[in-house]
């Protein structure tokens, strides 16, 4: 059953819905928050169009797409958690409007490994890395310290300041311990010290408006504490780590680093043929060098405190054309 509609300043377009993975303030952090975030997005889209929400979950979740089909309505896809992806596919099944990455894009994003041979067909540089199912081989090729991350994850939801390893033995001992929390599969891999970079951007059909980078860099953290953005950095309020970066935007990066940078993004956007909005986050060593983490489709829109909105309004664009921009790529995607 859609949830309580936000009313328009005016009645000439056509309605908006919101599908969002979770419709409760009182679900973890990320999950919460998404709820907060979709609200936000409602709020901005409610200056010009009728706004409705949906849980994905909800059991007449069809009934009430079918229903927005025959209005000519775009869905706003913030179907977000890992066992979501199929989402797009079935938008696009049904013959809907909606915003964001396609099928493709947005299930390659959720797949770290495999996003990692197109960031390295698009001449990236990746760090050294291995996947693992159940159990780990007795011969690691890998070079230490390794960070472990979940293969099928946003949100740094399984990575822990414990995920990073100096050694096998502390490798097999926390590889053990997670298990018991997260099914895996699990992406290890070679530890890059430096700070990470993410880059904003819009794309039509292969073709990118790359947004202001931000540079991220842990200056804030405890003594002792892994320079990373840990689940606890992002979302535990009570954590001593949280909070303990700092942003910059945008970025005064190497010309040399920007160059690379911007290369690697235009040829992986076209490599996907990119339709949505998304980001693409990198780790920069200490050379400045630019090493690819991931490519975050339909990254979070939160309208205060988020990555994607601040490189925006550094561009000069506020929060409502941001969305704006987003529901009218959705209305004018080609579905078949």
């Amino acid at each position: 059953m859609r949830l309580e509609s936000d009313s328009p300043s005016s009645n000439d377009v056509r309605p908006v819905l919101i599908l969002c993975s979770c419709t409760s303030a009182n679900a973890p952090a990320d999950d919460a928050d998404t709820w907060r975030t979709a609200q936000e997005m409602g709020r901005a889209l409610s200056q010009k169009y009728p706004v409705e929400y949906l849980s994905g979950d909800d059991p007449d979740v069809f009934a009430e797409l079918n229903k927005l089909k025959k209005e000519s309505g775009v869905v706003v896809n913030m179907m977000e958690r890992s066992r979501d992806v199929h989402w797009p596919a079935v938008l696009e099944k049904l013959g809907l409007a909606y915003s964001g990455c396609d099928a493709f894009t947005f299930m390659l994003s959720t797949n770290k490994p495999w996003m990692k041979i197109f960031a390295e067909q698009s001449g990236m540089r990746i760090a050294r890395g291995i996947t693992l199912g159940d159990s780990l081989p007795s011969d690691v090729p890998l070079t230490f310290p390794v960070i472990i991350k979940p293969s099928a994850e946003d949100a740094s939801v399984g990575i822990r300041q414990e995920n990073f390893c100096r050694s096998l033995p502390e490798l097999k001992s926390r590889l053990e311990s997670i298990r018991a929390g997260h099914p895996g599969p699990w992406l290890i891999e070679e530890y890059i010290a430096g700070t990470d970079a993410t880059v904003p951007l819009f794309a039509e059909n292969g073709e990118a408006q790359i947004l202001p980078f931000l540079e991220i860099r842990f200056d804030k953290l405890p003594g002792g504490a892994i320079p990373i953005l840990s689940y606890e950095a992002k979302w535990h309020e009570d954590n001593p780590i949280f909070g303990g970066h700092s942003e910059e935007c945008p970025a005064k990066l190497p010309e040399e680093s920007i160059t690379k940078i911007l290369s690697d993004i235009s040829k992986l956007v076209r490599l996907l043929n990119l339709t949505g909005y998304a980001r693409i986050d990198f780790r920069l060593d200490e050379t400045r060098q630019p090493w690819f983490l991931e490519l975050n489709a339909n990254p979070r829109l939160s309208e205060k405190d988020c990555y994607f909105v601040k490189a925006a309004m550094a561009e000069g664009i506020g929060y409502f054309e941001i969305m704006e921009r987003i529901v009218s790529m959705g209305r004018h995607r080609n579905i078949k």
